[in-house]
């Protein structure tokens, strides 16, 4: 009875919050509705697969209301009507969030949501440093940021925003803005190369390959030219370079990625980027066979997170390589004893801008706020 009561609860809070921001007909201005927040963070703490059965129906019948109301020819962005628009984001988006975890058409389709209701209608270009286009920007991050582990549906969303990652890549101040998603596209191609590593080839034994490893080697060539491609942003430079580097080592090219994640070193500002940079040098030092540079490299990975699970057990496993049996028994039991929740960088690698969904999330209830 008390699940039941639940269920129940939940699902008249959320149809009732719905039912408030779309009640009124399409054709008119968008209706004013309060902040999403307390039922957003609801729908984070409590829905289940049960729940959503409940309110799916008209969850969906209510935002696509909403996205006819907002698309309405002539509908002016105006502060207030910006601030509802955000909100009705976030909410989108904490939701298929959840709905992820059990339903990924249902996920999807609450994230198309959102892009509708972030994507001008019969308007030139918007800039990404005014409100409509760093919300926009905003919730195409956030979206990817969540699908990482679903590269088709990545790949999927990235093609249905391709004309608008154009218009915004078009304004002067939404060139890293939109240099990082398209960065995405990148890191998602990447992804299915895996597994990390294949047996390396020399050039001289090139002619011997196999089709699936001719076809691995060209995939990371496509990957490398990629990223080689992308629009020339400051900020994201050292990500790129070290990016590049991993995909030279797995090409069998060593000294070409030592001079990547060289240079990603020098001018990386973000830590976990270091992070992943020393980690790689580490890793391309000891197939040189240069033992003692990989394992100055692992304490350098180390430094930067002394509690990250990946660096103590790749410095270990250097350190007993080299014979000194005693520290890297101090560093295998160091990493054994880490929480299975605790963070490492390492395992955001493949996943992009996961490791700021949190911050997006918070930045697009602030434009709701405002």
């Amino acid at each position: 009875m008390t699940r039941c009561i639940g269920i129940l609860a939940v699902a008249s809070a959320l149809v009732c919050h719905v039912a408030a921001l779309c009640g009124q007909q399409a054709a008119g201005p968008p209706p004013t509705f309060r902040s999403a927040t307390d039922v957003v963070q609801l729908d984070v703490r409590v829905v289940t697969r049960e729940d959503w059965a409940t309110v799916r129906a008209p969850m969906f019948r209510q935002l696509d209301l909403w996205v006819t109301s907002r698309n309405q020819p002539g509908q002016q962005l105006d502060a207030p009507s910006q601030a509802r628009v955000a909100n009705e984001v976030s909410f989108a988006l904490a939701l298929g969030g959840r709905v992820l975890h059990f339903n990924e058409n249902d996920a999807s389709r609450l994230f198309h949501v959102a892009r509708d209701l972030v994507r001008p209608q019969g308007r030139g270009p918007t800039s990404a440093n005014d409100l409509p286009g760093a919300l926009e920007v905003a919730t195409y991050r956030a979206t990817l940021a969540m699908l990482y582990n679903l590269p088709n549906r990545a790949d999927d969303y990235l093609d249905s925003i391709g004309s608008r990652i154009e218009a915004l890549q078009r304004t002067p101040s939404g060139a890293a803005l939109v240099a990082r998603i398209l960065l995405a596209r990148v890191i998602v191609r990447d992804s299915r190369t895996l597994p990390f590593s294949r047996p390396q080839s020399t050039i001289e034994s090139l002619s011997r390959l196999s089709s699936e490893e001719w076809t691995y080697r060209l995939d990371l060539s496509r990957t490398d030219a990629a990223f080689k491609n992308l629009p020339q942003v400051e900020e994201l430079a050292a990500e790129v370079d070290v990016r590049r580097g991993v995909v030279m080592h797995r090409l069998g090219q060593n000294e070409k990625a030592l001079t990547l994640l060289d240079g990603g070193i020098s001018s990386a500002t973000d830590s976990d980027v270091q992070y992943w940079a020393y980690l790689f040098k580490g890793r391309v030092l000891q197939a040189l066979g240069r033992l003692g540079e990989a394992t100055a490299a692992y304490r350098r990975a180390l430094s930067i997170g002394p509690g990250y699970q990946t660096a103590a057990l790749a410095l270990a496993a250097a350190l007993h390589a080299e014979g000194n049996f005693e520290e890297a028994q101090t560093h295998a039991a160091s990493a054994r004893a880490k929480l299975p929740d605790e963070r490492d960088p390492w395992w955001d690698y493949w996943r992009g801008d996961r490791r700021l969904l949190g911050d997006l999330l918070s930045q697009i209830q602030a434009f709701g706020q405002r």
